[in-house]
């Protein structure tokens, strides 16, 4: 049975490992609209994060059966169908390193980890988001403490950070983390249940997700800001707070509509 890709999420997976990315991007992939034309259990849907809304997950099949990943709420069979997934604990931290903690975002507890994994040599490379002066969020490979602090704080765009997963893998790190939102998680995940050793996903060793109700596509926050007289390069500041979008320039201050 055929069936079509719903609504990109942007995570780059396809565009990291498939490897005529180009050719599809050039004639059939379409970003906005999905891939344009309709798959059935290729390559491409056993990976897509975004294939779960269209796929029967618990058939014999499905690869995430036997990885443990199974905590979407289509996949109704799965005994741990709660809406966090499965987890050992919840806890409430922040960074104890003051420097960290003060350029940092909620607690900086991600960055203060991904430093301190470095440092001892948990890991050797860190996949996290840096940001354009337009505001547009890229994957970057950070292999030291101070190339991590490149990335802190919101992007409010979406980031395509499974490039940066390749992008590690390809030169040459073994102990790879990856930060990311969770459909970036789970094409990391998913491209691990294949269990391909070509893929050499077993290098990923450390996946930090982050919530993700507030990044937006890039082009679409340039024309809200635009039609608000607003220029993206002008942004100093982006955050939310009781459910509205604020925009901070260095001359004022938007407070937008509810997100």
């Amino acid at each position: 049975m055929e069936r079509s890709f719903p609504i990109c999420c942007y995570c780059g997976a396809c565009a990291a490992f498939i490897p005529d990315f180009k050719k599809y991007r050039e004639e059939e992939v379409v970003f906005d609209k999905g891939c344009g034309g309709t798959v059935s259990t290729g390559f491409c849907f056993s990976f897509c994060p975004r294939s779960f809304a269209a796929c029967r997950l618990c058939e014999e099949e499905c690869p995430r059966k036997d990885y443990g990943i199974c905590d979407f709420s289509p996949c109704t069979s799965s005994p741990e169908g709660r809406i966090l997934g499965h987890y050992k604990e919840i806890l409430s931290a922040r960074a104890t390193e003051k420097g960290i903690r003060e350029v940092g975002q909620d607690g900086s507890v991600v960055t203060a980890m991904l430093c301190e994994a470095l440092r001892s040599g948990f890991i050797d490379a860190a996949v996290v988001a840096t940001r354009t002066e337009d505001w547009k969020a890229e994957p970057f490979v950070a292999t030291t403490p101070e190339e991590v602090l490149l990335g802190i704080g919101p992007k409010y765009t979406a980031c395509p950070s499974v490039l940066g997963v390749w992008e590690a893998i390809d030169r040459g790190y073994e102990n790879i983390a990856m930060v990311g939102t969770g459909c970036k998680i789970e094409a990391v995940r998913r491209l691990q249940a294949l269990h391909d050793s070509s893929l050499e996903l077993e290098k990923v060793k450390v996946l930090i997700g982050l919530f993700d109700t507030e990044a937006f596509w890039h082009r679409d926050l340039v024309m809200f800001l635009a039609e608000r007289g607003i220029d993206i390069k002008e942004v100093e500041r982006f955050y939310v707070t009781k459910g509205k979008f604020m925009v901070v320039t260095k001359d004022k201050e938007y407070r937008g509509q509810r997100v």
